[in-house]
């Protein structure tokens, strides 16, 4: 079985995202979505992405980002069957193995020096990594801004999402 994983704070599981999940559903049989930061308490700073552990920059908690990755599965019409959602302790590399296969490609689009970083430190312990670079065009940072504001975050998510954060 050939086996895709992708993974990021998702903070929340934003239209970009469904993207990187569906570059990995053509190209994978199973796909693993490790969902970082699933911990407060494992939160450390990085130089590459400084606020990725303020409490700010994470208000979901791993259930409900969990949620929201099976949901917007659904609306990609993703065969709910070849997705597994995992914690994924990105601080702990010694644990990796625990989270998915040792030979599961791992897919990383380039946006900035963050995942640049993410996706070498992969690839130093031993992992696949196929890249894609991108251009950014929606933000968490900017959706979490509007959620405080109460402004609305329709286009940036999708439906199910949307209505996921709106309940929470």
């Amino acid at each position: 079985m050939n086996v895709g994983v992708i993974h990021g704070r998702f903070q929340p599981f934003h239209l970009e995202h469904q993207t990187c999940l569906e570059w990995v559903s053509g190209q994978a049989d199973e796909i693993v979505v490790g969902i970082t930061n699933p911990d407060p308490a494992d939160r450390t700073p990085n130089d590459s992405a400084p606020h990725r552990h303020l409490a700010d920059a994470n208000p979901f908690p791993y259930y409900l980002r969990s949620r929201m990755v099976q949901s917007a599965s659904e609306d990609l019409g993703i065969d709910p069957h070849r997705i597994v959602v995992v914690p994924f302790p990105l601080n702990r590399p010694e644990s990796w193995d625990s989270y998915f296969p040792r030979n599961a490609t791992h897919f990383v689009t380039i946006l900035s020096e963050w995942e640049e970083y993410k996706a070498a430190r992969l690839e130093e312990y031993g992992l696949k990594v196929l890249r894609k670079t991108a251009t950014r065009s929606i933000s968490g940072t900017e959706i979490r801004r509007r959620l405080r504001e109460s402004q609305p975050i329709s286009g940036l998510v999708s439906p199910a999402v949307e209505e996921l954060i709106r309940r929470s």
